[in-house]
């Protein structure tokens, strides 16, 4: 008889433990929807472009334009994942017709998110984001010379469901990813990113700079001013359905 109690309350226990361990995982919020994937979401970002060049006048040209993504159609990878084909267009403003542009594909797993852009897979974000993580978001992409800005990016979640206005629009929680952080006197690799809820990226800006010359400017000149080759590029949405 007492082997009986023992056993239930040994069985009774066991049951509590398995109840506790899955009201645990249910409670993990991966937010997933910081990264939609489904057929039909569209995205129209306002993009400018700073290119540093001596042939341009006054060493510099800007360009504005605007982007389009749309998720049009699912198919399975070589990998046997679901993936999604993201179609892009752009045009010079809204006046104009769109162009099309080359066909992107995103995966969305269980632990991060892999987007191929012109055949570079990058993976842009890590589930569940905790402020302070940190990931290589270029581990695939192949060695070369002509990618050695994208090299030994630490890509890093500096805030987590945080409300941000970007351009007109409102979003009640975004994050944001430092992807580079790098600079020396001649150099200036930076680049950040920010994803809404419901809404994917909502906004970027990235800094490719460098210097040519002997004489390097001395003293906190902002890369704004100092550099002379390169590019920035600063993308803000404008649209979401």
């Amino acid at each position: 008889m007492q082997n009986s109690k023992i056993y239930l309350f040994v069985f009774i226990l066991m049951l509590l433990s398995a109840s506790c361990k899955k009201n645990t995982s249910l409670q993990i919020d991966y937010k997933y929807n910081y990264f939609p994937l489904h057929i039909g979401h569209t995205v129209i970002y306002d993009v400018d472009s700073i290119l540093y060049n001596p042939l341009y006048t006054n060493g510099r040209d800007t360009v504005h334009w605007q982007l389009k993504e749309v998720v049009e159609s699912q198919f399975i990878d070589l990998a046997g994942r679901e993936a999604y084909r993201i179609n892009r267009y752009q045009r010079e403003d809204s006046t104009k017709n769109w162009k099309t542009g080359p066909v992107w594909y995103a995966v969305r797993n269980q632990t991060n998110v892999e987007r191929v852009e012109d055949n570079l897979r990058f993976i842009r974000l890590v589930f569940p984001p905790k402020k302070g993580d940190t990931w290589m978001g270029n581990t695939f992409l192949p060695t070369g010379d002509t990618l050695d800005f994208y090299k030994g990016w630490l890509y890093t979640y500096q805030d987590i469901d945080v409300p941000a206005d970007i351009n007109h629009l409102h979003f009640d929680s975004t994050l944001t990813i430092v992807e580079v952080d790098d600079e020396n006197l001649l150099e200036r690799r930076w680049s950040t990113a920010t994803y809404a809820k419901n809404a994917g990226l909502v906004s970027r800006e990235l800094y490719n700079l460098s210097f040519v010359g002997s004489s390097i400017p001395i003293g906190s000149v902002p890369w704004e001013e100092k550099a002379n080759r390169g590019y920035i590029l600063r993308m803000k949405i404008n649209f979401v359905k």
